[in-house]
Protein backbone atom coordinates (compact mmCIF):
# COMPACT_ATOMS: atom_id res chain seq x y z
CA UNK A 1 0.00 0.00 0.00
CA UNK A 2 1.23 3.15 -0.51
CA UNK A 3 0.90 5.86 1.82
CA UNK A 4 -0.56 9.71 0.92
CA UNK A 5 1.72 12.23 2.30
CA UNK A 6 -0.11 14.88 4.93
CA UNK A 7 -0.66 17.78 4.63
CA UNK A 8 1.54 19.82 6.56
CA UNK A 9 0.06 21.00 10.27
CA UNK A 10 0.56 23.89 11.94
CA UNK A 11 3.80 24.55 13.79
CA UNK A 12 3.38 26.53 17.02
CA UNK A 13 5.34 29.82 16.81
CA UNK A 14 5.73 31.17 20.06
CA UNK A 15 4.82 34.52 19.14
CA UNK A 16 1.74 32.99 17.76
CA UNK A 17 -1.47 32.95 20.05
CA UNK A 18 -3.46 30.59 18.65
CA UNK A 19 -6.15 28.28 20.65
CA UNK A 20 -6.14 24.62 20.20
CA UNK A 21 -9.33 25.36 17.89
CA UNK A 22 -7.03 26.65 15.26
CA UNK A 23 -4.71 23.74 15.90
CA UNK A 24 -5.54 21.61 12.35
CA UNK A 25 -4.63 18.12 12.64
CA UNK A 26 -3.01 16.40 9.61
CA UNK A 27 -6.03 14.89 6.45
CA UNK A 28 -5.78 11.22 7.57
CA UNK A 29 -5.19 11.71 11.49
CA UNK A 30 -8.28 11.04 13.56
CA UNK A 31 -6.54 10.89 16.64
CA UNK A 32 -7.00 13.57 19.60
CA UNK A 33 -5.84 16.90 19.01
CA UNK A 34 -3.71 17.67 21.78
CA UNK A 35 -2.69 21.44 22.36
CA UNK A 36 0.75 21.91 20.92
CA UNK A 37 3.82 22.02 23.42
CA UNK A 38 4.51 25.98 24.97
CA UNK A 39 8.22 26.63 25.13
CA UNK A 40 8.94 26.74 29.07
CA UNK A 41 9.78 30.89 29.07
CA UNK A 42 6.72 31.41 27.10
CA UNK A 43 4.46 29.53 30.12
CA UNK A 44 6.82 31.38 32.66
CA UNK A 45 5.91 34.99 31.15
CA UNK A 46 2.20 33.54 31.02
CA UNK A 47 1.54 32.91 34.44
CA UNK A 48 3.68 36.20 36.10
CA UNK A 49 1.56 38.73 33.82
CA UNK A 50 -1.27 36.80 35.48
CA UNK A 51 0.41 36.91 38.75
CA UNK A 52 1.00 40.36 38.31
CA UNK A 53 -2.72 41.30 37.11
CA UNK A 54 -3.94 39.22 40.18
CA UNK A 55 -1.24 41.59 42.71
CA UNK A 56 -2.46 44.96 40.56
CA UNK A 57 -5.89 43.87 41.13
CA UNK A 58 -5.21 42.87 45.05
CA UNK A 59 -3.32 46.23 45.17
CA UNK A 60 -5.90 48.45 44.31
CA UNK A 61 -9.02 46.72 46.47
CA UNK A 62 -6.81 47.21 49.33
CA UNK A 63 -6.28 50.77 48.30
CA UNK A 64 -10.26 51.90 47.90
CA UNK A 65 -10.56 49.78 50.73
CA UNK A 66 -8.14 51.77 52.80
CA UNK A 67 -9.60 55.22 51.44
CA UNK A 68 -13.26 54.35 52.31
CA UNK A 69 -11.99 53.09 56.03
CA UNK A 70 -10.19 56.58 56.24
CA UNK A 71 -12.84 58.55 55.05
CA UNK A 72 -15.13 56.69 57.43
CA UNK A 73 -12.34 57.48 60.24
CA UNK A 74 -12.81 61.21 59.04
CA UNK A 75 -16.38 60.84 59.55
CA UNK A 76 -16.30 59.61 62.95
CA UNK A 77 -13.64 61.52 64.32
CA UNK A 78 -15.86 65.06 62.80
CA UNK A 79 -19.06 63.53 64.63
CA UNK A 80 -17.10 62.94 67.89
CA UNK A 81 -15.96 66.52 67.70
CA UNK A 82 -19.39 67.80 67.20
CA UNK A 83 -20.19 65.50 70.47
CA UNK A 84 -16.95 66.85 72.66
CA UNK A 85 -18.15 70.30 71.89
CA UNK A 86 -21.92 69.38 72.76
CA UNK A 87 -20.99 68.09 75.75
CA UNK A 88 -18.65 71.01 76.94
CA UNK A 89 -21.89 73.32 76.10
CA UNK A 90 -23.81 70.58 78.54
CA UNK A 91 -21.04 70.91 81.15
CA UNK A 92 -20.85 74.91 81.23
CA UNK A 93 -24.40 74.75 81.41
CA UNK A 94 -24.45 72.84 84.33
CA UNK A 95 -21.97 74.87 86.42
CA UNK A 96 -23.86 77.67 85.92
CA UNK A 97 -27.42 75.71 86.68
CA UNK A 98 -25.46 74.55 89.94
CA UNK A 99 -24.58 78.43 90.43
CA UNK A 100 -27.77 79.52 89.93
CA UNK A 101 -29.42 76.85 92.07
CA UNK A 102 -27.10 77.47 94.91
CA UNK A 103 -27.83 81.30 94.73
CA UNK A 104 -31.54 80.04 95.56
CA UNK A 105 -31.00 78.14 97.85
CA UNK A 106 -29.74 80.34 99.97
CA UNK A 107 -32.31 82.67 98.83
CA UNK A 108 -34.75 80.41 100.24
CA UNK A 109 -32.41 79.84 103.22
CA UNK A 110 -33.03 83.71 104.15
CA UNK A 111 -36.28 83.62 103.12
CA UNK A 112 -37.46 80.79 105.45
CA UNK A 113 -35.40 82.68 108.37
CA UNK A 114 -37.31 86.30 107.71
CA UNK A 115 -41.09 83.73 107.30
CA UNK A 116 -40.57 82.35 110.27
CA UNK A 117 -39.00 85.38 112.62
CA UNK A 118 -42.26 87.16 110.90
CA UNK A 119 -44.44 83.76 111.94
CA UNK A 120 -43.03 84.49 115.33
CA UNK A 121 -43.84 88.19 115.59
CA UNK A 122 -47.67 87.32 114.20
CA UNK A 123 -48.37 84.48 116.69
CA UNK A 124 -47.33 87.11 119.46
CA UNK A 125 -49.37 90.46 118.66
CA UNK A 126 -52.42 87.76 117.93
CA UNK A 127 -51.75 86.46 121.40
CA UNK A 128 -51.73 90.36 122.72
CA UNK A 129 -54.55 91.11 120.65
CA UNK A 130 -56.52 88.35 122.68
CA UNK A 131 -55.72 89.18 125.54
CA UNK A 132 -56.59 93.08 124.77
CA UNK A 133 -60.17 91.68 123.83
CA UNK A 134 -60.30 89.26 127.30
CA UNK A 135 -59.49 92.89 128.94
CA UNK A 136 -62.28 95.00 127.23
CA UNK A 137 -64.57 92.13 127.12
CA UNK A 138 -64.01 92.12 131.12
CA UNK A 139 -64.35 95.90 131.13
CA UNK A 140 -67.92 95.52 129.31
CA UNK A 141 -66.60 97.29 126.23
CA UNK A 142 -67.94 96.21 123.07
CA UNK A 143 -65.48 97.35 120.01
CA UNK A 144 -67.91 96.95 117.29
CA UNK A 145 -70.32 99.15 119.40
CA UNK A 146 -67.59 101.61 120.07
CA UNK A 147 -66.11 101.75 116.43
CA UNK A 148 -69.86 102.79 115.23
CA UNK A 149 -70.12 105.20 118.22
CA UNK A 150 -67.27 106.89 117.31
CA UNK A 151 -67.85 106.69 113.80
CA UNK A 152 -71.09 108.70 114.03
CA UNK A 153 -69.34 111.24 116.29
CA UNK A 154 -66.69 112.00 113.48
CA UNK A 155 -69.63 112.22 110.96
CA UNK A 156 -71.14 114.88 113.45
CA UNK A 157 -68.13 116.95 113.94
CA UNK A 158 -67.37 116.94 110.06
CA UNK A 159 -71.17 118.24 109.66
CA UNK A 160 -70.52 121.38 112.86
CA UNK A 161 -67.52 122.42 110.46
CA UNK A 162 -69.50 122.62 107.65
CA UNK A 163 -72.24 124.88 109.97
CA UNK A 164 -74.56 122.04 109.24
CA UNK A 165 -76.22 121.08 112.72
CA UNK A 166 -78.85 119.47 111.60
CA UNK A 167 -77.13 116.95 109.90
CA UNK A 168 -75.02 116.54 113.10
CA UNK A 169 -77.50 116.03 115.37
CA UNK A 170 -78.94 113.40 113.10
CA UNK A 171 -75.75 111.59 113.15
CA UNK A 172 -75.19 111.63 117.22
CA UNK A 173 -78.58 110.45 117.49
CA UNK A 174 -78.34 107.52 115.24
CA UNK A 175 -74.79 106.42 117.31
CA UNK A 176 -76.76 107.05 120.55
CA UNK A 177 -77.61 103.53 121.44
CA UNK A 178 -74.08 101.94 120.29
CA UNK A 179 -72.40 105.02 122.16
CA UNK A 180 -74.39 103.90 125.14
CA UNK A 181 -73.67 100.32 124.45
CA UNK A 182 -69.58 100.97 124.67
CA UNK A 183 -69.67 102.98 127.86
CA UNK A 184 -67.92 100.22 130.80
CA UNK A 185 -70.25 98.61 133.18
CA UNK A 186 -69.55 100.33 136.50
Amino acid sequence: MQSTPSPPTAVDDPGDDTDEADVVAPAGDVGPVTEPEIPTVARHNRRSVIFLAVAVVLAAALIGWGLHTRAQDAAATRRLQVARAGVHRTVGDLLVAEVDLSTTKAQRTKVTGTLATETSLLRTTESQLAGERTTLSAQGIDITDLTSCLSGVQEALNAIALDDVPDALTSLEGVATQCQDAEPAP
